[in-house]
């Protein structure tokens, strides 16, 4: 048991109670995604405009479960779904939260292993440079989540809840697209 609870594999205060954080850790982390979003937005379009004004070829980061998400099969589809929704945040809040952030907490005080976790969670993820400071706020919006609460519920239900909303919304506008 000792062990389980040091990877915060505990129900906190309540499994209804920790899903009701992950929500509000969510909604309390947007502003910083927004803001990750919109400072990687402008990254790329000055990245473009150099690179148009040098006459280079224009190139955009490569995204491939965007490249998957466009060409996916119905039935990859809904692999790729199951899997970002319940796979990855379970894996990955077990790995990055629960034992790394963890470790660095015992060493660190929580805003820099929030922010060394977020790194490593950001740059596993295998996006092109440019593209890793919204996944990076959002490892540490899931540390800041774990730190608060103890428990990897929140941060785990936080974080399929972010899957689960970018690939309905990138879904949707494909088949809006394609239509």
């Amino acid at each position: 048991v000792y062990k389980r609870q040091l990877l915060g594999w505990t129900s906190g205060r309540g499994v209804l109670r920790e899903l009701g954080a992950g929500l509000v850790g969510y909604l309390a982390g947007l502003p910083l995604l927004v803001g990750a979003a919109i400072i990687t937005i402008v990254i790329v379009m000055v990245r473009q405009a150099m690179q148009k004004a040098s006459g280079e070829p224009v190139t955009t980061p490569d995204n491939p479960i965007f490249d998957f998400v466009s060409k996916g099969s119905p039935l990859g589809l809904f692999l790729l779904f199951t899997l970002a929704t319940l796979w990855a945040p379970l894996v990955e809040e077990s790995v990055f939260r629960g034992a790394f952030y963890r470790h660095l907490r015992s060493r660190l005080h929580f805003v820099f292993a929030a922010i060394v976790s977020a790194v490593a969670f950001g740059v596993m993820h295998g996006y092109d440079f440019l593209l890793l400071l919204p996944v990076m706020s959002l490892g540490v919006t899931f540390a800041l989540m774990r730190e608060w609460r103890g428990s990897l519920i929140a941060p785990m239900f936080a974080h399929c809840l972010h899957n689960a909303t970018i690939l309905t919304l990138v879904l949707t506008a494909l088949s809006i697209l394609k239509d």
